[in-house]
């Protein structure tokens, strides 16, 4: 049993990845920390934690870069850690590396892996894409790397939406991935597309992560909403496609 670290930029789907690899029955506790998180640099705690001889391993987790800069629009806190930089200059938890928030968590991932080097700490790089398109092979390389043993865990068929097995420190809203990197990029249609047309978008998306967590809850399910909400998902998919091909058709 051990304690694993798990580090991203932020947005790219650690949480996600702890939630997986704390399902491992060999794993006890994972500590996950995003490159900015809460507009702070979480770099000194990761070099505390990898330098105490608690840490059995660390895993650092990558997305698509343009993903990634395109999650800081709609919710990132990487410009609050840049603003702290400048008015609390000095202090290791608001320095900044880079100008961007993924060159800036590549500075930090290079620091880590060679201070988990020296302190003999295993570590691993894994990339949500990949965990995305072949989970089961990804995992069991990620296992493989930590020494964990792949047979022993139970959870490969296990759909990427399904909470029923939670682990202790994940809070069950936040670990599923809803449409992959699909939401941070721009169809064709909305580039061509009028001002007015755009609230669409964003009312589309917060509708689907709205009836995702419907078909998620255990109360939704006692009480037979999943199959409504399920209802609602496909009909939605099908009305945007159609308003995409009645107002801009190829």
């Amino acid at each position: 049993m051990g304690l694993f670290v798990v580090v991203g930029a932020e947005h790219s789907g650690t949480r996600w990845v702890s939630h997986m690899l704390g399902l491992h029955p060999n794993v006890s506790e994972v500590v996950h920390l995003s490159f900015p998180g809460a507009g702070q640099n979480p770099l000194p705690r990761v070099m505390d934690l990898i330098a105490s001889g608690d840490v059995a391993g660390v895993v650092l987790v990558t997305r698509d870069s343009n993903a990634v800069l395109r999650a800081q629009k709609s919710g990132g806190s990487f410009k609050k850690l840049e603003r702290a930089s400048k008015i609390k200059e000095g202090l290791p938890i608001f320095h900044v590396f880079e100008v961007d928030v993924v060159s800036n968590w590549v500075a930090c991932a290079h620091k880590i892996v060679s201070h988990a080097q020296e302190c003999g700490v295993k570590f691993s790089l894994t990339s949500y894409e990949q965990l995305i398109q072949i989970r089961q092979l990804a995992l069991e390389r990620l296992f493989q790397s930590l020494d964990l043993d792949p047979h022993r865990y139970e959870f490969f068929e296990q759909p990427h939406t399904d909470r029923s097995e939670i682990v202790k420190w994940d809070p069950g809203y936040t670990t599923s991935p809803i449409d992959g990197n699909t939401k941070y990029y721009l169809p064709l249609w909305w580039k061509k597309s009028k001002f007015w047309f755009r609230p669409v978008t964003l009312l589309r998306n917060a509708g689907r992560r709205l009836i995702s967590e419907i078909l998620h809850s255990k109360v939704a399910k006692a009480l037979g909403l999943n199959q409504i909400a399920r209802r609602l998902l496909r009909f939605a998919r099908r009305a945007m496609s159609n308003s995409r091909s009645a107002f801009f058709p190829k």
